[in-house]
């Protein structure tokens, strides 16, 4: 049941809140609503700053070969990933949510009673044509007490990392500011929670 009820949140958040976020650093709105929808259902959760890498199953495997990490700004057709910046006080404007960087790293949502991430954007991370799929309202299973970092193998033969952060600094983010929108969308995640469905059918 509670594996059930974490795929409907997060694929739920996914459902109603990606179509108004494609800007504003959607992993941050996506957290944001997603602690509003498990505070009204009742549900101790918290945001985790983190890199993240998603590799395609010959990368995770080694089917090709040893491959060193790639620099930030490569596209690397075996793997994804949200990487970290050692941002300096210089560096604030990587941070603001007009800059076209966006936030260094990802933001998911951690649910110690469940023992999961909750991820509604990991989606963003899906490369069909590099052979990586990161599902819909991805919920990454067990995972171990932030900041620990954590592995899962994924159905497609690839690897999901995610290696949390203690940072803090997307709270200063637009998308993390509570805003209307934010109340609206929780309020029907909810409704779409509590009656069964995830908004995975339209």
């Amino acid at each position: 049941m509670t594996d059930d009820l974490s795929i409907q949140v997060s694929t739920a958040t996914w459902a109603v809140a990606r179509p108004l976020m494609q800007t504003d650093r959607w992993c941050v709105n996506a957290a944001a609503i997603t602690k509003l929808v498990l505070a009204q259902l009742g549900v101790k959760s918290y945001p985790v700053h983190a890199e993240v890498m998603h590799l395609n199953a010959a990368a995770a495997h080694g089917a090709d070969g040893s491959r060193p990490l790639p620099p930030a700004d490569s596209a690397d057709p075996y793997m994804v990933y949200a990487r970290l910046d050692n941002l300096g006080a210089d560096d604030i404007g990587a941070e603001d949510a007009n800059s076209p960087e966006g936030l260094a790293g990802h933001v998911l949502t951690f649910v110690p009673e469940w023992r999961c991430y909750l991820d509604p954007s990991g989606h963003q991370f899906t490369r069909p044509d590099w052979s990586i799929v990161v599902p819909v309202g991805a919920v990454w299973h067990s995972a171990p007490e932030p900041p620990a970092p954590a592995v899962w193998e994924r159905p497609d033969g690839g690897v999901s990392v995610i290696e949390p952060t203690r940072s803090r600094r997307f709270v200063h983010a637009a998308g993390w500011k509570r805003r209307d929108y934010h109340d609206v969308m929780a309020r029907e995640i909810v409704r779409l929670v509590r009656e069964g469905g995830d908004g995975s059918d339209g």
